[in-house]
């Protein structure tokens, strides 16, 4: 029951004593099995609560995981744009720089 209870905290789940035995070790009809006639299970629409909830949750997530990945493959696109473009000025500053020289050259050869 304690590893139960340490998962539901880690997920962010949050039930109450009854839910978690209720979970673990089931219910039936009127009581909670472990806690007697005493103890009345929790609704089902709870759980159902609980259940949408998870859902919606669920969902937020996946959205804002794929609005990610759109903004980083926008980033990708951009940084790839940029690279090209740099690497043209590099080749172009190269080609000019080539030019340069042979023009030396050819200025000392003749002088």
């Amino acid at each position: 029951m304690d590893a139960f209870q340490r998962q539901c905290d880690l997920e962010g789940k949050t039930y109450t004593e009854i839910e978690v035995y209720s979970e673990i070790l089931g219910k039936k009809s009127g009581y909670v099995r472990g806690l007697g006639r005493a103890v009345k299970p929790p609704p089902s629409s709870t759980l159902t609560t609980q259940s949408s909830d998870l859902q919606h949750q669920l969902a937020k997530a996946r959205d804002e995981i794929e609005a990610m990945r759109a903004t980083r493959e926008k980033h990708l696109q951009e940084f790839a744009k940029k690279q090209a473009e740099m690497e043209a000025t590099l080749r172009d500053h190269r080609e000019e720089q080539q030019v340069e020289q042979e023009r030396i050259r050819w200025s000392r050869r003749s002088a």
